[in-house]
């Protein structure tokens, strides 16, 4: 009975398909924006305008998103604003408000980083005025990642061909003796081609870690838009007397001035200015200022920098930098005021710096 070569040729054709589709299908559909990794920090309510979901219009620019990715945003934009700028009062009126995005359209084949996004927003008050937030970009794919998936789907690819090209090599040689080819493809391209098939799933399962990081990224990058545009409508509707700014007795009398420059929206500024006032509270003549600067980490850390300086001293008291889990910035703003706290209380005992012995 003379064997056939169904089996090996099936299982050779399946591995070199998907090795030589490896690299382009990660590139399919724009990555996901309302992934809930921030959660930046509520405004009060009473707010004279109200934004809902059906007043929240999405205008895409690039790889059109489908309708439920296009529902799902909106009403992720929607719920943002709706918490940074302050739940709305009695008889609030309708603020229609338009996101601008911008969606990467790549190649069939990619060299590079190339999911870029683009944030603008603007919002029409009752009566008419627009406020208009600068556009923000962002690059949302890792480098060290994309990296990592493309030599994946260049190795796969790799050995699939190779792998063809043993099997044809095999055919060559065999001269047309069944046995001899089947012993080919067993020993020869069979393994090569099974080498290509684990490679080419490892690149699938770090094209979806890609897609999961940039996911994260654009969102977060969405967010940040967001905050920023609630502050601008916050102060439009502040400047028209709508909402009357708070008087500076209402931060809190702390014995610390608070200077925060946060670009991931991580550490609420109003959370931390109210620890400060009950942890460190103006009741000596000694002032102090805090310099807190949060940005990015490695992996999906945050990096916080704080600077403790007395008023009037040439340098600066205390220097610290901590790293939190971005899942920690709801507990940051108590764990911040506890050290400013602690390197105060440190320099007043200091007969140096004129505290008590």
């Amino acid at each position: 009975m003379r064997p056939t070569l169904p089996t090996p040729c099936a299982a050779l054709a399946c591995a070199v398909a998907a090795a030589l589709a490896t690299g382009c299908l990660g590139h399919a559909r724009p990555v996901e924006l309302d992934v809930p990794t921030l959660a930046p920090p509520a405004a009060t309510g009473g707010m004279p305008i109200e934004i809902r979901e059906g007043d929240v219009e999405l205008v895409v620019q690039g790889e059109p998103l489908d309708a439920a990715a296009t529902d799902a945003t909106r009403a992720h934009v929607a719920r943002v604003l709706l918490r940074v700028v302050g739940t709305p009062a009695q008889g609030a009126g309708s603020a229609r408000t338009r996101l601008t995005l911008t969606t990467p359209r790549p190649a069939l084949f990619v060299t590079g980083p190339y999911r870029r996004y683009t944030f603008a927003l603007e919002t029409e008050l009752p009566g008419g005025r627009v406020v208009h937030t600068s556009a923000l970009t962002v690059v949302a794919d890792d480098d060290d990642l994309f990296a990592l998936e493309q030599w994946a789907g260049i190795a796969a690819a790799t050995q699939g061909a190779l792998a063809l090209g043993l099997a044809g090599l095999g055919l060559v040689f065999a001269d047309n003796d069944p046995n001899e080819a089947a012993a080919w493809l067993t020993f020869s391209a069979l393994p090569t081609a099974s080498g290509a098939l684990v490679t080419a799933v490892m690149a699938a399962a770090l094209g979806g870690h890609a897609r999961a990081h940039a996911s994260r990224r654009a969102s977060d990058a969405l967010v940040q838009a967001l905050v920023e545009h609630a502050a601008d409508v916050r102060g439009e509707l502040e400047r028209r007397g709508d909402v009357p700014a708070a008087p500076p007795a209402a931060r809190g009398a702390s014995a610390v001035s608070l200077v925060l420059h946060d670009e991931l929206s991580c550490l609420s500024q109003v959370d931390l200015e109210r620890d400060l006032e009950a942890m460190v509270p103006a009741s000596t003549s000694a002032r102090f200022t805090l310099d807190a600067s949060v940005r990015p980490g490695p992996r999906d850390e945050v990096v916080v920098r704080l600077v403790v300086t007395r008023v009037g001293a040439a340098a600066p008291l205390a220097e610290r930098e901590l790293s939190v889990a971005r899942g920690d910035c709801g507990t940051l703003a108590r764990a911040v005021a506890r050290i400013a706290r602690m390197q105060i209380e440190a320099s007043t005992m200091s007969p140096a710096l004129g505290g008590a012995p």
